[in-house]
């Protein structure tokens, strides 16, 4: 795989085996899981009945600014630092 480094205008080469191995025990080790479904819909609809509950304190003009129609949530990307030996 050849990429862009994380600093500096540079280019580096990775082994992709290598670096989907590295990849696979950090998440490992750190114990991430996948989830079967994103909670981002399930906090957005929270949030804005919370919102609209809160119309003797916030006016509705100002919650339809706070609330958020289209979303897009964003998928982070992974790299892993190695120390050279």
């Amino acid at each position: 795989m050849i990429t862009r480094a994380d600093k500096g205008k540079t280019t580096v080469i990775i082994y992709t085996q290598g670096f989907t191995n590295e990849v696979h025990t950090f998440l490992a080790k750190n114990n991430f899981h996948t989830v079967a479904k994103g909670p981002t819909k399930k906090y957005l609809k929270f949030i804005q009945k919370t919102l609209k509950q809160c119309d003797k304190i916030i006016s509705k003009r100002h919650i339809k600014h706070l609330v958020q129609k289209k979303f897009n949530p964003s998928y982070t990307k992974c790299s892993t630092k190695t120390a050279q030996t």
